[in-house]
Order: structure tokens, then sequence, then C-alpha cells
């Protein structure tokens, strides 16, 4: 890894601490929109491949690379061609994109534009979940102070280039998170994914040529513009570089939001992002950060990634109490002790008015000792009934065969 995360900077957050983070003034202040201004001076195809070269991959859970992405969109065709910016965070447990959209929505917007100028759209959907009310009105106000201070509408900072910026607020649906879905949505549809092919980059919005970035995504592109493609590819690992946003909860000391380098160990995030690791792991051993390796049992005798001592202490009590370990306790353990957990037999449903004859064992059927008894002829002597038979006084599969002998009468 090139660039430690111990001497590591944040980009993405850098200013989110500040009041009034979210205002254009302060976004201008720390140098706002002037990667903007350096990208009109440049060709969408340099623009493209100075994306490419950074090694930018989508941050919203596929990795696709952007650049290659928005090479996609084809250059000579009449159609409109639209960016749409993909907000619609409802994985549980996520909300990097909300914090963007709450504390720097003007750097989704520098990035939103710069995408846009690079694919040649005029217009630019912000599709934001619906439930981030606060953060919608927020984003609102930033296109607002964006197109009236000439960053957003007609001849953008006196370029021939004009673009249209425009928020819409989904219904809460979680498919349209996937962009298929999250397009139609936007027509006006009910949100469910299209077929592929064809993509989006071809037939997307409208019929149109269509890209579609996550919030995380567009907000690194300001900072490849203004510092180059080798420093962004020098943090984190090769071919899948730049700063990542965290997010962490649960059992940790310091849970939120937190900026390290793509490629950082599960250990070191929470060491970092939640100083002191696990809640209350100096008190309980139980609670010790450890490595989960199904394959080596001496790391942890559980084989635990984070042993929680509440789940851990009624797993035990309910193991020494029942003399089995039940399937209620199973989450977080591993494949061994799922295992062991009790099997229940699966019973077929019977129907109204049937009922199910007694049967013989499963390990004695279809032999000599068939019947033997149970009152039952061999197989052999009743050739009409088949294995899934089900009549008055009959059997309807293995399973019901076995329910007799569970439920008598």
């Amino acid at each position: 890894m090139p660039t430690a995360t111990a001497t590591f900077e944040p980009v993405i957050t850098k200013t989110m601490h500040l009041e009034d983070s979210h205002t254009l003034g302060v976004y201008r202040k720390h140098g706002g929109y002037e990667a903007l201004a350096s990208a009109l001076e440049k060709t969408p195809d340099e623009i493209i491949d100075l994306v490419k070269r950074s090694g930018l991959r989508g941050r919203g859970g596929a990795g696709f690379p952007t650049g290659t992405k928005w090479g996609f969109v084809p250059k000579g065709t009449d159609k409109p061609k639209y960016m749409c910016v993909n907000a619609d965070e409802s994985e549980p447990g996520a909300f990097k994109d909300r914090l963007i959209c709450a504390k720097d929505p003007h750097q989704l917007l520098e990035g939103t534009l710069i995408g846009s100028y690079a694919i040649g759209a005029s217009r630019a959907y912000i599709y934001i979940r619906g439930e981030f009310a606060h953060e919608a009105r927020i984003l609102e106000r930033a296109i607002q102070e964006a197109r009236e201070a000439g960053f957003v509408g007609k001849n953008i900072l006196g370029s021939p280039w004009s673009c249209e910026v425009t928020m819409y607020v989904g219904a809460g649906a979680y498919i349209c998170g996937e962009e298929t879905g999250l397009i139609e949505s936007l027509e006006g549809k009910r949100g469910w994914p299209r077929l592929k092919p064809p993509f989006p980059a071809v037939v997307g919005l409208f019929g149109c040529p269509t890209v579609v970035n996550n919030v995380e995504t567009l907000a690194c592109v300001p900072h490849i513009v203004n510092r180059g493609w080798e420093w962004f590819a020098g943090i984190g690992p090769e071919r899948n570089a730049g700063p990542k946003l965290y997010g962490l909860s649960g059992h940790v000391n310091k849970p939120g939001v937190f900026e390290l380098p793509m490629g950082v160990s599960l250990r070191e995030l929470i060491r970092r992002g939640g100083p002191g690791g696990p809640s209350g792991e100096g008190s309980d051993p139980r609670r010790r950060l450890v490595s989960r390796d199904p394959g080596r049992r001496d790391r942890h005798p559980d084989g635990f990634r984070h042993a929680d001592a509440r789940r851990v202490a009624l797993r035990d009590r309910n193991a020494d109490r029942h003399g089995r370990h039940d399937l209620h306790g199973a989450r977080g353990m591993d494949h061994g002790a799922v295992l062991r957990a009790r099997i229940v037999r699966p019973v077929h449903s019977v129907p109204r008015g049937m009922r199910v004859a007694a049967a013989p064992s499963l390990e004695d059927r279809g032999g000599a000792r068939r019947g033997e008894g149970s009152g039952h002829p061999p197989l052999g002597d009743r050739p009409d009934r088949g294995k899934h038979d089900l009549r008055p006084g009959g059997c309807r599969g293995l399973a019901g065969a076995r329910l007799r002998q569970e439920i008598p009468g």
C-alpha cells in the first residue's frame, strides 16, 4: 500500500467538521468549484481518461471502474444524455452518502457537474431516499446556491456548455437503489429492475444514454481533477485506489463514518475508527476482537470475529439448560456450531379429511422385514400406490409415513 494509513489525511471529509460546511461560502473558501473550472478547460475525453487512470471504482457496492463506465456512453448520437446520482442509500447500517448530502452537498454537485460534462449530459438528476427529508432540504438549497452563482444552468462559468440539476425524492423503495430500478422510478413507473442488456449507458432514462453513479463516487471526482490521477492512484492498493468512507455501528466505542484508504483491514478499521476496539473489550474477555478462520480453532474456541458477550452468555446458558445448542443462538457462530444444532424433521401438510396410516420405519422399508408386526403387506403387493400417494388411510410421502409414529391416532 503506497500510502500508509498512519499518515493518511482525510480528503472527502476534510471540511465536514466546520460550521456551515454545507454552504457555498465555506465550500468555495476551501477551493470549491475550482475543479469544475479546470475541467471545462479540458475536453470530455481528457476527463474520462483522467478518471480511468486514477483507478476510481464505484463506491455503491459493485466496484465497477468509473472512467470505463463513462466511456460506454455513445458519442455519435443525437439523443440527450443524462447523469443520475444514486443517493437512495437504503442498506441497513449504511449512512456514508447521507453524510455527504448533509455536510458537503456542493462537493457532490461539483462531481456531478464534472461527470455530466465528461459524458456530454445537459441534465443531471439526484435521486435521494425519501426518508432523508433533512438532507433533501439541504441539497435543494445547495442546488439553488450553485445556480445563482453560475455553476448550474446555462453557459456554466462562461462556457458554451449548459447543465441543469434536478433533485428527485424517492418513495422509500429499497429496490430503487439498483440503477435500472432507479431509472424506472425517475420515469414515473413502478421501481422494478430492467433486464440487461441493453445497459443504461446505451438505453437508460427515457430510452437515452444514461450513467448512474453513487454519491461517494462523484465526490471523489473533483479531487482527482485538482490533484491528478497519480495522487489518487497512490492511495490504497493497486487497481482499487483512493480514499473510502467506512461506516461503523454496533458494539464499538465510537460509531460513525471514518475515512481511510481502500484496502484497510477490518481490524485496523475498528482500532482506528473506534478507539479501544469493541465496546467493553477491556472489562470482558469475550468481547475481544479476533480473526475468524473456520479451518483453525486455536484462535478462538467459538471461531468468532467479534464475540458479543451477551449473545455468547445466552447461548452458553441455553446449552447448559437443555444440553444442546439451539438454532436461536446460531447467528455469529461457526459452521461447526450450526451443525451441532438440533435438526427438526420436516413434515408435509395433510389435507382436511385425510389421515396418515401407520407405516414402518425408514430403515425397514422395501425389504423382507417390511410389514413384520405392522399389518402392511410388502410394497410389491401394492403396485397401485406410489411413493407420494395420498388417499383415505394412505401415506403422503416418507415424511407423512413418519407422522403416525409421532402423533398416534
